[in-house]
């Protein structure tokens, strides 16, 4: 379209010039009006296509927009004991972090384990009411999610609020419900037939020491 316009400027010029041959004027006026029939036609055509690169624009959004919301219906039907324990966490004020991969933090991670009594209870019923072959069975699930870990995660949530303390900050009776913790995690720790790794001896046989020692030791851990 381009060098159509320009040969159109090119033959208004030639029109201008003097003593031009009447012969001559016609035939630029002729190829003028070819020109023109021509610039209009892909003036037209041009719009079309703009129009029609707009609808496919609009649909291929839509089709995108549709897409997206059927992958994360799917996702939601093919997972949903995911997506109703999802549910009762937000019921809680509990939700995946985005940044956090799409995973818990740490401190939604610490309001699980302080209403692991509330919580736990009605994850076992979410899982006890699938219905598929490879669920597993109903004394494992309730196994678990029995009281007795509920007590460990309680007693876990405890222990990591007063280990947790900067130093100087603890004081005698603090010590006091850490050490009787300690003692009563130790207890369900061996009672549910869980493996002493070496985070739960140091936490079991040596932070109590350490803390004590250094009057708090809060400001060393990764999530002061």
């Amino acid at each position: 379209m381009r060098a159509f316009r320009v040969e159109k400027i090119n033959i208004n010029q030639a029109l201008k010039a003097r003593g031009l041959l009447e012969e001559h004027r016609t035939e630029l006026l002729e190829e003028k009006i070819e020109i023109d029939g021509i610039i209009d036609r892909l003036v037209e055509q041009q719009k079309v296509l703009k129009g029609d690169l707009s609808e496919k624009r609009k649909a291929l959004a839509e089709a995108k927009s549709a897409l997206s919301k059927t992958k994360v219906k799917k996702r939601k039907i093919e997972l949903p004991t995911v997506a109703s324990i999802e549910a009762l966490f937000e019921d809680y004020n509990i939700s995946p972090a985005s940044y956090h991969g799409g995973k818990l933090n740490g401190v939604d991670c610490r309001e699980v384990l302080g209403r692991a009594s509330e919580l736990f209870p009605q994850i076992r019923d979410i899982l006890l009411a699938v219905q598929h072959d490879d669920r597993a069975p109903e004394e494992i699930i309730v196994s678990v999610l029995s009281l007795h870990r509920d007590d460990i995660y309680i007693t876990l949530d405890c222990i990591s609020s007063k280990m947790r303390m900067n130093h100087g900050a603890p004081r005698e009776a603090v010590y006091e419900i850490l050490e009787q913790s300690l003692l009563d995690l130790d207890f369900l720790w061996r009672q549910a037939g869980l493996s002493f790794t070496p985070k739960m001896h140091g936490r079991l046989c040596h932070a109590f020491q350490q803390m004590k020692w250094l009057g708090g030791f809060g400001y060393l851990l990764e999530d002061n």
